[in-house]
């Protein structure tokens, strides 16, 4: 299953017939979306699948509206004749089209009628005619088999698992004449690198996912061909491997995720090691993931052992490479001041209870400083469990919670609220959250952000979660 990824594209509204010439030198994606009137698209565009995100090919503000509500909605986009050969999305609808550089149009009908089971119809183009056509069988293949073993899980048929494996023979059978049948299209080259591993027929269905993610993932995917970078196949075999283990049934210890995670990334570079393009897409994705899960050990990792693939975009003109490659450097310089062991940096703390004035001055062998902000969903969702925590265990460790956001009622009322933690304002003019003085001095860049001091007031520890810091204090 693909990861599904989602880009906020700028709606303009246009009421007019879009009409563009043919010209030799374009490509022509001509679509019309069949909509229940309740979606609306205003534009339409080309999007192509990178290691960060997606990037905009082409796109068209002109669409065609029926009484200003979509019911018949057609677009044309002209895309360059020279673009590299691979899979784009396309929206609206966010479906995907294969352009192999050969084919200079390809038309399609999306029903959105249904916006949980849309469908593609291609009326021009082989080669997503070709894939789609397979999409299509080898779906309703395995959803009867599927059915068949719900059915034999409770009845234990032999009959039932006599069809089963003759059904699960038909389909690898399928699998395999498609991509021998089709060698050499990119419909084959998608197909054959997703292949279909069926658990055994005995497993329920949390053991079986268990199971195909822990033996064989890897394979019959070629994980060393450039030509799949930059493709749902490559994003969505990383993505998929990597966000098992978030998977709340296997109950991974938070602390223990970070460890399991740095072990993950390391099979994954592994496999996609083989040249330097899929492994710098391996490498950039991954940092993608760990900095939206704000996972900081495998990113450290990434970080540590793959430097290199990040911090070389002094001649690139990608906006997205170039910031990349500044959060990874402004992370080593946050690894040169915050890690275990150091001094952590002073800070003005004199309205703190209004008698302390350096960290030193808090009387505990144990600070936890938390950078917190108003409506942080996160924050909300933490400070009442750390309240909590302080109640029970007064001697454990002093808490002082450092507001990013300026100081208004909702401060004073968090000071009410939570009268068992230390609070100082780090912001009390307004302005960019992350200006004040304790903020830049730790590099927050999110909240919640806790930093654990011992009694010298040196670092034990940087987290992102309460959950992490309480097995800390355990």
């Amino acid at each position: 299953m693909i990861r599904i990824h989602i880009l906020a594209l700028t709606c303009m509204m246009a009421t007019s017939v879009f009409a563009i010439a043919q010209q030799s030198d374009s490509v022509y994606i001509r679509g019309r979306y069949l909509s229940n009137g309740l979606w609306r698209y205003n534009n339409a565009g080309v999007l192509k699948y990178s290691a960060l995100k997606f990037k905009q090919v082409a796109y068209t503000d002109s669409v065609t509206h029926v009484g200003g509500i979509m019911k018949d909605q057609r677009f044309t986009i002209a895309v360059p004749a020279d673009i590299t050969p691979g899979v784009y999305r396309i929206s609206p609808g966010w479906n995907d089209v294969i352009i192999d550089g050969k084919e200079k149009e390809i038309t399609y009908t999306l029903n959105g009628v249904n916006k949980d089971s849309m469908s593609v119809n291609f009326t021009i183009s082989e080669e997503n005619k070709l894939y789609q056509d397979y999409l299509k069988h080898s779906t309703a293949q395995l959803k009867w088999i599927n059915e068949l073993v719900r059915k034999y899980q409770k009845s234990k048929s032999n009959d039932l698992q006599k069809q089963i494996e003759d059904r699960r023979e038909r389909y690898q059978k399928d699998y395999e004449n498609f991509c021998k049948q089709h060698d050499g299209t990119w419909a084959a080259l998608l197909v054959k690198n997703s292949p279909h591993r069926f658990a055994p027929i005995d497993m329920d269905s949390v053991n079986a996912k268990r199971y195909l993610h822990r033996n064989n993932y890897w394979d019959g995917i070629d994980t060393n061909n450039p030509k799949l970078v930059n493709t749902p196949l490559y994003l969505g075999v990383i993505e998929n491997y990597i966000y098992y283990y978030f998977d709340k049934s296997l109950k991974i210890d938070p602390e223990a995720l970070g460890d399991s995670l740095v072990t993950a990334c390391d099979t994954v570079l592994t496999h996609f090691g083989g040249n330097e393009d899929t492994k710098g897409f391996a490498v950039k994705h991954l940092e993608a993931i760990f900095m939206m899960t704000s996972q900081e050990k495998p990113l450290h990792f990434v970080d540590t052992f793959y430097a290199d693939y990040l911090d070389n975009c002094g001649q690139c003109t990608d906006e997205d490479e170039k910031s990349l490659a500044e959060q990874f450097r402004q992370r080593i310089a946050r690894d040169n001041v915050i890690s275990e062991g150091l001094p952590a940096p002073e800070i003005d703390i004199e309205d703190a209870g209004d008698k302390y004035k350096t960290l030193k001055d808090i009387p505990s062998d144990l600070l936890l400083l938390m950078f917190w902000q108003e409506g942080c969903s996160h924050c909300e969702e933490q400070m009442p469990q750390i309240e909590e925590y302080m109640r029970a265990n007064p001697n454990k460790v002093t808490v002082l919670a450092i507001c990013i956001t300026s100081n208004d009622k909702n401060y004073q009322d968090a000071i009410k609220a939570f009268p068992h933690l230390l609070f100082i304002c780090d912001n009390k003019t307004g302005g960019n959250k992350y200006d004040g003085a304790a903020a830049k001095a730790y590099f927050v860049n999110g909240t919640p952000n806790y930093f654990l001091l011992d009694k010298n007031r040196k670092f034990i520890g940087a987290y992102y979660t309460w959950d992490i810091v309480m097995n800390k204090l355990k």
